[in-house]
């Protein structure tokens, strides 16, 4: 397989977040931070964790995912389960 179409492990951890807010429809700001971190983690931003990225914005902006407060989920929703 060539590199281009190796997918990273950033990007597959990050699919994997992202699967677990979409199964729990919500993420805290905490989560959200911490998926941004994992897409930076080797300091550069792939194709693949774009479009992660993206449609993960185009669910909250349809509020699929909506972003709570702490006070629920303590530091993250979607690590707890």
């Amino acid at each position: 397989m060539e590199d281009k179409y190796k997918v990273s492990k950033s990007a597959l951890e990050l699919r994997k977040t992202i699967e677990n807010a979409i199964q729990y429809h919500e993420i805290t700001h905490h989560d959200y931070e911490l998926m941004m971190e994992i897409a930076y983690e080797d300091g550069i931003l792939d194709s693949q964790e774009r479009a992660l990225l993206e449609e993960l914005e185009k669910m909250i902006e349809s509020n699929h995912i909506k972003i709570v407060h702490n006070k629920d989920c303590k530091d993250s929703c979607i690590y707890k389960k």
